[in-house]
């Protein structure tokens, strides 16, 4: 019984030891190892005044083109203008046989003259001694009517004479000659119409002497009037005919096409060159409706030229199209940005279809920026590690780490890192505006090796070089300008 007891107390305490060499085991395995803080680059937090810009390409187009026409056919007779010339507004660029329209100028003319000479005599009224020798000519008249009628009262009835003689006129004795048998009906005929032409002679100069006496009716002189007119505005429409033979430069441009030649005839409303105004030209481009905000309606943009290195103009933006090709999937606006300018060698600098780099600034504003190098996206969510205290967790400024330097030059500034979840917005050069998180001017982030931090994870931050020290102190942060191109 001894024996087995003891046997039994042997295999317990055997037991007992194998479980304290399995527990002292697996408590080493649950120690945390060791790891020093990671060595990491820092950047700090700035606040910059940016602008943001967008680079557009355009084409060059002329201020103003026009396809010169002529306004009359006719049969082209002096074209003196090659492609390239210069002309001024007013100078001819071609000449249409004019020969047959001054013909019938000068016939019009003539007509027309007559007609105001017509005019002006009826204005003035007639002369004395027409009116005098048309009385004489009725007094005439109505004497030898007399004679054949006899001396008549208003009613008809033959009166006495001023000696109290009747005279009854030749046509009633004739009359009286035929009733009594002593005349043929000839000759009583024949004084009935001698009769009747005395009183058309004398109606006639009757007429004719109260025409000149009483003057034109106004009636005659707003005719005679109309008739000259009429005959001045055909000669004013032959002018104007003759004028549109003869065709001017509308502006000062360029001659890029003929499409006419000596010899040829033309149609009315036919062209005859293209004419271009490069004394100012347009760089049409289109722009995205994401930098659309960017362009307003006068704003003055910066516009280059491939054609020209080195140079830069000043363009004004003259017009933004208010509707996109959405139709064919496009939602870029079209832009007219209008450039002066210049001639060198009698040509002009800038040419039609050059091609043109326009560059729109926006309004400067203060935004945080953060380095492209110091984002992490890992997690799917952009995140910068800042760093914070080891003593209570506050955030550290590069200032803090500028003052440990400054008085421990050599010792190893440690800290923690925490991360950060933020908004990026736009790209400028190697900085990236932050829209949101909780970061502040001057807060200090990570620049490298953010993949293998973890929250509150000790770093050991390396101290930049004297000269980047300066830069990253944040003291020209406030005065920089940074352009983003979109």
């Amino acid at each position: 019984m001894l024996n087995i007891a003891h046997l039994l107390r042997s295999s317990l305490a055997t037991v007992a030891c194998c479980w304290t060499v399995i527990l002292a085991g697996c408590e080493k395995e649950a120690e945390p190892e060791s790891r020093p803080p990671s060595q990491v680059n820092v950047r700090p937090v700035m606040l910059n005044e940016v602008a943001q810009s967008v680079t557009l390409t355009g084409t060059v187009m002329p201020s103003n083109v026009s396809r010169v026409a002529t306004g009359v056919s006719g049969k082209v007779e002096k074209y003196d203008l090659e492609e390239g010339d210069f002309v001024a507004k007013g100078d001819v660029i071609a000449s249409l046989r004019e020969k047959t329209v001054k013909i019938q100028i000068a016939a019009t003319q003539a007509l027309a003259n007559e007609k105001l000479e017509r005019w002006e005599e009826m204005k003035e009224g007639f002369r004395k001694e027409e009116v005098a020798r048309a009385q004489a000519e009725f007094d005439a008249a109505a004497a030898a009517f007399e004679i054949w009628d006899g001396l008549r009262d208003a009613d008809g009835n033959f009166v006495a004479d001023e000696r109290g003689n009747v005279e009854i006129g030749r046509l009633e004795r004739t009359k009286q000659a035929f009733d009594r048998g002593a005349i043929t009906l000839a000759d009583y005929r024949e004084a009935l119409n001698q009769h009747r032409q005395a009183k058309a002679l004398r109606d006639a100069a009757q007429a004719e002497y109260d025409r000149l006496n009483n003057g034109y009716t106004e009636q005659q002189l707003a005719q005679a009037e109309a008739a000259y007119h009429a005959l001045l505005e055909e000669v004013n429409q032959l002018e104007d005919q003759r004028e549109r033979l003869t065709i001017t430069a509308p502006f000062d441009g360029y001659v890029t096409s003929k499409s006419a030649e000596v010899g040829e005839w033309i149609s009315e409303g036919a062209p005859v060159a293209t004419l271009v105004n490069l004394n100012a030209v347009d760089v049409v481009t289109n722009i995205e409706e994401v930098s659309l905000p960017l362009a307003r309606l006068g704003a003055t943009v910066k516009v280059q030229f491939d054609a020209l290195p080195g140079q830069a103009f000043d363009g004004v933006i003259q017009q933004i199209v208010p509707k996109a090709d959405w139709e064919t999937g496009s939602r870029s606006f079209p832009l007219r940005i209008r450039v002066e300018n210049m001639k060198a060698d009698g040509q002009p600098l800038l040419k039609e279809g050059m091609l043109a780099r326009v560059e729109i600034k926006g309004e400067q504003r203060s935004v945080l920026m953060v380095p492209k190098d110091a984002i992490s996206r890992s997690k799917g969510t952009p995140t910068v590690y800042a760093l914070i205290s080891r003593d209570d967790n506050s955030r550290l400024t590069f200032a803090d780490l500028q003052a440990h330097w400054d008085a421990e030059p050599k010792s190893e500034f440690v800290c923690r890192v925490e991360p950060v979840d933020i908004t990026e917005g736009l790209a400028f050069g190697d900085d990236i505006n932050v829209t949101s998180g909780a970061l502040s001017q001057n807060d200090v982030v990570v620049t490298d090796g953010m993949s293998r931090l973890r929250a509150m994870q000790e770093v050991r931050v390396t101290r930049p070089e004297p000269s980047q020290a300066t830069s990253l102190s944040g003291s020209d942060a406030n005065s920089q300008d940074v352009l983003a191109s979109q």
